[in-house]
């Protein structure tokens, strides 16, 4: 098929609507702003996480995901949908479209995401770290979380552990209603100041964190928040919470 091409190397408007599913669910995840969408788009981010314009209403349940090749034209700065290529002024025109329908219809977040909110706050108060949505596989999010909850007590915080969760995990929350949070335990120093603080803390005791009980205490502030959460108990499993109608507010 051919294309109509402008100066910029842009081309047409077809393949509009399977970037609004995905630009809405970046909105909806709260990981982004527009610029960081637009951004992204012409970094190819959606290209292999490209939703049904429709996905909202028809559930999350079959939330189609297909590959898109990215134009290799180096004279286009934009994402190929479909057939059709997309310049940044279009995309900056869709991202804008798309964030006034999603301001008029979300205009504050859903209510699990508040109490997702609010059992993010209770669990930094039990000394849990949490990182959602900050990188883009499960390796990476636990090696991050880690890295800066190792930080914060290394400043004098009282850490135990990390809860965290990919970027694809938050989305495949937003997507299919389901969250998977990872639980990791910091490995302590009893013999240190913070080692000290943290027995006191903890009621005495030694002190090593275990990841089967950092998992309970997760579930136990889940469903304090008002959220149906789960842990089969096995080491290296997530903590599910499901079902989970989560939807931020537009992020500016």
């Amino acid at each position: 098929m051919e294309k109509d091409e402008t100066a910029d190397g842009s081309a047409g408007r077809r393949g509009e609507a399977d970037l609004t599913g995905w630009i809405r669910l970046q909105m909806a995840s709260g990981l982004r702003s527009s610029g960081e969408i637009v951004e992204a788009l012409l970094a190819g981010a959606a290209g292999d996480r490209l939703p049904d314009a429709d996905w909202e209403s028809a559930g999350r349940e079959s939330a189609e995901r297909r590959g898109d090749e990215r134009a290799g034209d180096e004279r286009a700065s934009g994402l190929q949908a479909g057939d059709e290529l997309l310049g940044r002024g279009e995309l900056e025109e869709l991202v804008a479209r798309v964030a006034a329908q999603y301001r008029e219809q979300q205009p504050g977040p859903s209510a699990d995401a508040q109490a997702l909110v609010s059992a993010a706050r209770g669990l930094t108060t039990i000394g849990l770290l949490v990182a959602l949505g900050d990188e883009e596989d499960e390796t990476l999010a636990r090696e991050a979380a880690l890295r800066r909850a190792a930080a914060a007590r290394a400043g004098g915080a009282i850490i135990t552990g990390c809860v965290y969760a990919s970027r694809a995990a938050v989305e495949d929350m937003v997507l299919l209603g389901r969250l998977e949070l990872g639980v990791a335990a910091l490995e302590e120093d009893e013999h240190s100041a913070v080692g000290a603080q943290l027995a006191s803390a903890l009621g005495g005791g030694p002190i090593q964190a275990q990841a089967a009980t950092l998992g309970r205490d997760v579930v136990d502030q889940l469903v304090a928040a008002g959220l149906p959460a789960r842990w089969d108990g096995g080491p290296g499993s997530p903590v599910v919470v499901e079902p989970i109608a989560y939807a931020a507010p537009l992020v500016d």
